[in-house]
Parts: C-alpha cells; sequence; structure tokens
C-alpha cells in the first residue's frame, strides 16, 4: 500500500504566515525604537551630568565657573573643561594664551586638525543622526560637532545667564538658585555641522551664540537641519530637550514648557519663582 504523499504550504497559506509576520514586526518596532530612545537618551542624561560635574570641578579649582566663550580667541567652555572630563592630552593641544584664534591656531595645526576637530562622545547626543560627524574646510581646518549649549540667558547680548562671552559667574551669583537655573541646553546640529562646535565658537556677532552657547529668547521648539534652527534650543528626542541645572541635576523638558517660564529659568538673578 502506497504511503500518502506529504502536503506542502498552499500559496494562500504562505501568504497568510507571511502577513502575521509582518504584523507582528510591524507591532513590536514601536517597542524596540522606544527602548533604543529611551536607552539614548539615558546615555544624552549622563552626558550632562559628567558636564555638570566637571563645570562644579572647574569651580570649585578656580573660584568661578568657566569663561562661555573666551573673547577674543573664542575658545569654549567645553574646552576649558577637558582636564574634568579626562581629556587632559586635548586640552594640552589648545593654545589659551596665544594671540591667535582658536580657529587660526586649528588652520595652522597639521592638516587643519586641532583639539576642537575630536568628535567627544561626552559633547554628543546618541539621538542625533549626525552626531561624531566633524565639518571639514578646506582653508579653516576640521571641527566637531556638539550637541551641548552654555545658556547666556534671555537673549544673545544681555549675558544674564550662567555662561557667555568673557563670562565669570560663581555659585554665589546664581541668586535665584541652582535649583532654578538652567546651566546647559541641547540643540540638534544644523546645516551639515557648520553651527554648533564644541570647541569653539564665533556664533553671532562674536557671542557664541549658536555654535558653543545659546539664549532662550527664541524659546524651545522643534527643529531640523534648516538654518533657522540654529539660535534656538530642540533635539532629536520625541517632545523634547534635556537640560542641565546649576546645581547638577538633568531635567527634560517638553516642547509645551511655557516660554516665560523658559526665560525665567535661564536668569541667574532675575528674582522669579519657578515651580517645577
Amino acid at each position: 500500500m502506497r504511503g500518502r504523499r506529504p502536503r506542502g504550504f498552499t500559496l494562500v497559506e504562505l501568504l497568510v504566515v507571511i502577513a502575521i509576520i509582518g504584523i507582528l514586526i510591524a507591532l513590536l518596532l514601536p517597542a524596540v525604537q522606544a527602548a533604543r530612545e529611551s536607552a539614548r537618551r539615558t546615555q544624552c542624561q549622563n552626558n550632562f551630568k559628567q558636564i555638570g560635574l566637571a563645570l562644579h570641578n572647574y569651580e570649585s579649582a578656580v573660584r568661578c565657573f568657566p569663561i562661555g566663550n573666551v573673547y577674543p580667541t573664542y575658545w569654549s567652555f567645553q574646552t576649558l573643561i577637558l582636564p574634568y572630563l579626562e581629556q587632559n592630552a586635548l586640552y594640552e593641544k589648545a593654545d589659551f594664551d596665544g594671540y591667535a584664534t582658536a580657529f587660526e591656531y586649528t588652520r595652522l595645526q597639521p592638516g587643519g586638525i586641532g583639539s576642537a576637530s575630536v568628535p567627544l562622545a561626552v559633547y554628543q547626543c546618541p539621538s542625533d543622526p549626525k552626531a561624531g560627524e566633524v565639518a571639514r574646510d578646506s582653508y579653516w581646518g576640521s571641527y566637531a560637532a556638539g550637541n551641548y549649549y552654555g545658556v547666556i540667558g534671555t537673549a544673545y547680548n544681555r549675558k544674564d545667564g550662567t555662561l557667555f562671552s568673557n563670562s565669570s559667574v560663581r555659585v554665589a551669583d546664581v541668586r535665584d538658585g541652582t535649583t532654578g537655573t538652567i546651566f546647559v541646553g541641547e540643540r540638534g546640529n544644523v546645516l551639515d555641522n557648520w553651527w554648533g562646535w564644541w570647541g569653539c565658537g564665533y556664533g553671532r556677532e562674536g557671542t557664541g551664540a549658536g555654535d558653543n552657547l545659546l539664549d532662550t529668547e527664541l524659546g524651545l521648539t522643534r527643529g531640523g537641519q534648516e538654518d533657522q534652527h540654529r539660535f534656538h534650543f530642540w533635539s532629536h528626542h520625541p517632545d523634547g530637550a534635556q537640560f542641565l541645572l546649576v546645581d547638577g541635576s538633568v531635567h527634560f523638558f517638553s516642547y509645551n514648557l511655557d516660554y516665560q517660564i523658559l526665560n525665567h529659568l535661564a536668569t541667574r538673578d532675575g528674582r522669579e519663582i519657578v515651580n517645577f
């Protein structure tokens, strides 16, 4: 007696199985993406905490927080705190005592590669798709992008925040309280990294605004690669951006945050009372 021939899948059955697998993937993908973004946000938060610790260690050693943007050489506070981020070798490569600007100094290095040319994970948000990229110019040299910006204050020329051109702010000068004053905030990279370098910055009218510092005049709103998004806080995290407060804590602020509250948080001595 002949055995029965094994029966294979029909085309309809195969299509049904493929459809079920596709549905399962569609259901699981958002959960996987959410888990990845959660991990990236946690890493971003850890970056902020390292920067906050470095800023306070600098203040303990020098008796004031670092200059936000060093005029007229345009080195950044991010460069000044490198020794407190275990980046002594990069710090030694920067020329703080020379008369040349940070850009001229970088241009004269072999291949136009200086301390400001090196991507540093601690200054980059892992959610930014352009994190780790370097802007290169045949004349001026190479500059690594950053995502974390010192807070000038409520406008680029008011200097009512904690980090600005030739600042020398102490903890005692933050009379609004360290728990109610923002120190550093996020912004995504724009124009293929041609605005926003961690190592140095000329910025708006030489104030560093848009390069390594930012003010809150344009608030916290959604951004993108276009030029108009270089002067306000935003991030590649869904629905908002992270901020470091002077007390070292890190908070995620929604795009729905009231504009006036952000401005109140940006001042060090505005005498405003802000409750989270």
